[in-house]
């Protein structure tokens, strides 16, 4: 379903072939001046496409008839979650948009002793604004799931119920992140702020099944090492 503009709706919004959609409306008909008869594709977060005709637009809904609904292709049958310390600026905004564009399921954004940011309520919001955004954009069928961590100990406990757990340290020495990829279920990937990681943080991983790993030489900036970790893995493991 290509070259159709794509719009995530709530669940109620969509009835059998029905849609009434109020959430998207000043978008679709006053931004992108949409009209009826425009198709689009509506999304609900089961994984579906629904290919719908725009049918009415009034001053509070755009109405549509549900043409056809088709399984999304772009969802990855591999649970991939990416936990990143919070960074300045909108540094975060970007490491967002693009793990949306790579294929995460789970975003995290946490924050650690030597983090200098942290998230506000209405800083998530933004974020999650973005992750939708960018799900309209790269054509997937359902939103990624963006949370804030407030401490590093939750960090621990949702990452280690993942199949693989690699930590991005940058004492790590001998470990190449590539090599510590494998074929799995799920993965989880954890990359610093823009300060690294305290020896407290580091010891919570130690005696799991989570593998230290380095990335390379060169130490990269935090929203670098996120973009880098996240290609790596669609290049060898994702699908």
């Amino acid at each position: 379903m290509s070259g159709y503009k794509r719009f995530f709706i709530q669940p109620d919004e969509l009835y059998g072939n029905k849609a009434e959609i109020r959430s998207a409306h000043n978008y679709i008909s006053r931004v992108l001046r949409m009209r009826v008869g425009d198709k689009i594709v509506l999304c609900t977060q089961d994984g579906n496409d629904n290919l719908s005709e725009i049918v009415k637009i009034d001053n509070n809904a755009v109405y549509c008839n549900v043409l056809q609904t088709t399984k999304g292709q772009n969802e990855s049958n591999k649970e991939l979650s990416l936990f990143f310390g919070v960074m300045k600026g909108d540094k975060n905004d970007f490491v967002v948009q693009k793990a949306v564009e790579l294929g995460v399921k789970n975003i995290y954004l946490f924050h650690s002793r030597y983090c200098v940011s942290d998230v506000s309520d209405n800083k998530l919001e933004r974020l999650r604004k973005i992750s939708a955004s960018a799900c309209e954009q790269c054509g997937r069928s359902v939103m990624p799931k963006v949370e804030y961590l407030d401490n590093f100990k939750s960090v621990a406990n949702l990452a280690l119920a993942s199949d693989n757990v690699l930590f991005c340290y940058e004492n790590e020495q001998t470990k190449a992140f590539a090599t510590c990829l494998k074929d799995c279920p799920s993965t989880a990937i954890i990359v610093g702020s823009e300060g690294g990681f305290s020896d407290e943080e580091v010891q919570l991983f130690e005696g799991t099944h989570a593998q230290t790993v380095s990335l390379g030489k060169r130490i990269l900036r935090a929203e670098t090492a996120s973009v880098f970790v996240l290609s790596v893995y669609n290049a060898l493991v994702g699908d």
